[in-house]
């Protein structure tokens, strides 16, 4: 598909996506999920801009899929770094995922999104992203302190 024809139709198609994934609560079939969170990902690597009246919702979805399966997970980190790709503003993306209480897959997420980001658009990001590894780092949990030096480690490079 030609990205000005899928362009013309992201909109209508990312709503019912998003949508259907919101209602995945608790779902042990991870096959669906994964579709959508991959159907999404495409949408916004290639459309991305079309779908910014979207970003909230998205955003929300995406964030909840990070708290499904964790075979599920993956596919979610991926479309939240395209989503920080093209959202107006990466620093909320990156504060969001960084509220209290903090958990792996979020921090994890954060790191992907940095790893994604171009030099500029990670500039936008790093006062959030610095305040999310520093919290990590006073986690007990073993995990978020781990993605949280993952973080801090990209914040220096």
């Amino acid at each position: 598909i030609a990205d000005g024809a899928l362009e013309a139709h992201a909109l209508k198609c990312a709503g019912p996506l998003v949508r259907a994934l919101t209602e995945q609560k608790g779902a042990e079939e991870t096959r669906l999920p994964q579709a959508l969170l991959g159907a999404l990902e495409v949408l916004l690597d290639r459309s991305g801009a079309s779908l910014k009246p979207l970003v909230p919702a998205l955003l929300t979805a995406l964030i909840k899929a990070l708290d499904l399966a964790e075979d599920v997970r993956p596919p979610a980190v991926r479309a939240l770094a395209a989503l920080a790709r093209v959202a107006p503003k990466v620093e909320i993306v990156v504060k969001t995922l960084g509220k209290a209480p903090l958990k792996a897959p979020n921090v994890e997420a954060v790191a992907s999104i940095l790893e994604s980001l171009p030099a500029e658009r990670k500039a936008d990001a790093g006062r959030e992203a610095r305040t999310v590894a520093d919290a990590a780092s006073k986690s007990t949990d073993e995990a978020v302190r781990t993605a949280g030096s993952k973080v801090a480690r990209l914040l220096e490079g």
